[in-house]
């Protein structure tokens, strides 16, 4: 016979207490909502996307109810005692009774209502993070994209002075690939590349240097400017704008264009979740060489092994200029509602 049971910080509440659990809840944690009045206005600011750009969750309550009738009233004390002194007021990891495969982790609070004769009832309430977590990591291989993946290396790049406020530009699309675009506040760099027509393309770079925006679009007079995902129209043209912020150069570096089709899709969960990398594999014997990794478009250096994924189905790229001999293997804890 399957008992239900909780395994708290290793107290397994079957096996070492042989309690019986008579009730449990772990209720769906809220978002938390953030409303701003502003004098004048009708309605409120509804700030709760800020500042993480996804709603904010507030904590999730577990609470259970255990009896105990084992031995007598002396020897189920001891095993309450044990309990309470070992997990008490402590952050700790609680297992998950209608999930077995799933653990909650938050601070614990037990009470004793009552130890009785004939049995005893304790109290179980736990101030938790908002999610479910995995009990087993999720893992995947993931391709390094090179530059003999990069299409912006070779494609036809063609500067639109016409559309173009800077005074000076740069760019390489023969070796590496990267646009530069000259430092003065408020002035734009608009640039036309050909591409395949009516294919789905990943686009993704980073600032090297100065400050300033960029992004991508199918037309030249578009309103929006994208980094990530773009598929082409029928003309096969992709349309860069760089907005330089400060008075140095602006720099984006890798600059680099990749079938959409080539990336894997990773799913996260609902939280995001800090990702273990193993570069054994891809790079043996040797230091990572120049190892950068994307999810929305935005390229970011890979430190100490590790990337932070967000939530939700997303791409996953890395890219290198070294010439890696085997994909990167990524493992990671996903956390779900």
């Amino acid at each position: 016979m399957q008992h239900r049971k909780m395994i708290i910080d290793c107290f397994d509440t079957w096996e070492h207490g042989r309690f019986t659990m008579t009730a449990f809840s772990a209720p769906t944690a809220r978002p938390r909502q953030i409303l701003q009045t502003v004098p004048g206005y009708d309605g409120d600011l509804d700030l709760s996307d800020l500042p993480l750009g996804r709603p904010a969750y507030e904590s999730r309550t577990v609470k259970a109810t255990f009896e105990c009738s084992r031995g007598s009233r002396e020897e189920r004390q001891r095993i309450f005692d044990r309990l309470i002194a070992q997990v008490n007021g402590r952050q700790v990891k609680i297992s998950d009774p209608d999930h077995p495969k799933s653990y909650f982790y938050g601070r614990v609070y037990i009470t004793q209502d009552f130890n009785r004769p004939s049995y005893g009832q304790l109290q179980l309430e736990a101030v938790c993070d908002p999610w479910r977590y995995s009990s087993a990591l999720s893992c995947e291989l993931v391709k390094i994209q090179t530059p003999s993946d990069n299409l912006l290396l070779g494609a036809t790049v063609t500067y639109l002075e016409d559309l173009s406020t800077a005074s000076s530009k740069t760019a390489d699309t023969e070796t590496i690939g990267s646009f530069t675009s000259s430092g003065d506040i408020g002035r734009i760099s608009m640039w036309m590349i050909e591409l395949e027509p009516n294919t789905s393309y990943f686009v993704s770079s980073r600032i090297r240097d100065g400050r300033g925006t960029w992004g991508c679009a199918t037309k030249a007079e578009a309103e929006e400017w994208t980094i990530g995902g773009i598929r082409t129209d029928d003309t096969g043209l992709v349309f860069l704008r760089m907005l330089s912020y400060s008075t140095d150069w602006l720099v984006l570096y890798p600059f680099v264009i990749l079938r959409a089709a080539d990336i894997p899709l990773i799913d996260n969960g609902a939280t995001p979740a800090k990702a273990s990398l193993d570069l054994t594999a891809p790079f043996p014997g040797a230091t990572m060489f120049l190892l950068s990794y994307g999810t929305t478009g935005a390229l970011n250096n890979v430190y100490n092994g590790s990337i932070t994924l967000q939530p939700g189905r997303q791409p996953l790229v890395f890219y290198s200029w070294g010439a890696p001999e085997a994909p990167v293997p990524v493992s990671w804890r996903r956390g779900d509602f």
